[in-house]
């Protein structure tokens, strides 16, 4: 799984497609871009480019010392 630095952060996603049309997909609360697996299955991968994000604190991504910096805010 592909990861990107954001500032002190590691952030891991996926990617899939490699069409014109781009989309993020980003999870709700204690979930991970696993939860786009159903929708990713089903997207058209010459039509649409997608990428699916692990907020902080979630799925592969790597963890703030305290929960209070894994909040809307906070994103």
């Amino acid at each position: 799984m592909p990861v990107v630095a954001v500032g002190d952060r590691r952030l891991s996603y996926e990617s899939s497609g490699n069409g014109e049309n781009r989309l993020l997909f980003v999870h709700g609360f204690r979930n991970s871009c696993q939860s786009w697996s159903l929708i990713r299955d089903r997207l058209d991968p010459t039509r649409f480019s997608s990428w699916y994000l692990d907020l902080p604190g979630c799925g592969r991504s790597s963890r703030p010392a305290r929960w209070q910096e894994c909040t809307i805010e906070r994103y």
